[in-house]
């Protein structure tokens, strides 16, 4: 019995310290949904002209030539007119991994903005 008894209070240990962290991640998700969503405005409005919608809420899933994965933010004016769109991709690898982009194109087709995205591992 001796050597069951750290067995068990570690695994009592383990399962409050899971209960706790669960705790907390089911009670910061809104915060932390609602944080990621300011970042994605923010940046938006970095890099696209001046819009009257909410882009990230029309966003558009699409491929490109190769297979890779784009999404696509759309972006209108006032009366509803195409303004410009943010395409977020991601670059070929590169040392430290890829590296997401923001790319903002107004209605002309011409590049409006840039943005590198967090999360790569790329040496600035």
């Amino acid at each position: 019995m001796k050597e069951a008894k750290p067995i068990i209070v570690l695994t009592v240990i383990a399962a409050v310290a899971a209960a706790l962290l669960s705790l907390v991640n089911t009670g910061t998700a809104a915060s932390r949904d609602a944080a990621d969503r300011n970042f994605k405005l923010a940046s938006l409005e970095q890099v696209l002209p001046e819009y009257a919608n909410e882009p990230d809420t029309e966003t558009i899933e699409a491929e490109t030539i190769g297979g890779k994965p784009v999404r696509l933010y759309p972006a209108r004016g006032p009366e509803g007119e195409y303004v410009g769109v943010a395409v977020e991709l991601d670059s070929m690898p590169a040392y430290g991994g890829v590296i997401a982009l923001l790319v903002g194109v107004d209605a002309e087709r011409r590049v409006n903005g840039l943005k590198v995205l967090p999360g790569h591992q790329e040496t600035p």
